[in-house]
């Protein structure tokens, strides 16, 4: 069974915290700006409200690292993965009230393609690498091995956020799937 706490955090303006957090998946709930937060020295990776990270390692330790702008920021922490309640994706696929899903997939390398448009009425995406070497996503088509959020191999990342999501790696021909519901 999946434990997570709920942390909650007010950050002044470029401030860098180290609070004692354990698990293998951070999610930001709240906050108007973004973060950058470290786990136990694994890759930094900016986090925004409704982006959820399941890092593959656990850590005991993360570094959060606060923008130019002080705000009040809100994470959950622990083992397993925490899905948005509208997208059920363990033991298929369940999509509540007058919801339609999407499934596809497309091929990654090393210039940055467009993996799912915009779409203004999309409730959640979950995106999954299914090749064998890390994958990279953004949400602008400049997007780069050294900006994007890494996606490991087998990994899964979910979005809550309407934007197109770019994907980019440093091997060719790397599969990343996709499930997006939309109301």
């Amino acid at each position: 069974m999946s434990q997570f706490q709920k942390y909650t955090f007010i950050l002044l303006a470029n401030q860098e915290i180290n609070p004692s957090i354990q698990g293998n998946f951070l999610r930001m709930t709240g906050g108007l700006f973004p973060i950058v937060v470290t786990p136990s020295d694994i890759t930094p990776v900016e986090l925004q409200k409704g982006i959820g990270i399941d890092f593959g390692l656990s850590f005991t330790q993360v570094r959060i690292k606060n923008g130019a702008n002080a705000q009040t920021i809100e994470i959950y922490a622990g083992s397993g993965v925490i899905y948005d309640n509208r997208l059920i994706t363990q033991g298929g696929v369940s999509i509540n009230g007058n919801s339609s899903a999407t499934l596809g997939s497309a091929t990654i390398g090393t210039t940055a393609i467009e993996v799912v448009p915009e779409n203004e009425g999309r409730a959640s995406l979950l995106l999954t690498n299914n090749s064998a070497s890390i994958i990279y996503i953004g949400v602008e088509s400049s997007v780069t091995v050294a900006t994007g959020i890494p996606i490991g191999a087998g990994q899964s990342f979910t979005i809550t956020f309407m934007s197109s999501v770019y994907g980019i790696s440093d091997d060719t021909g790397l599969n990343v799937r996709f499930i997006e519901e939309s109301n």
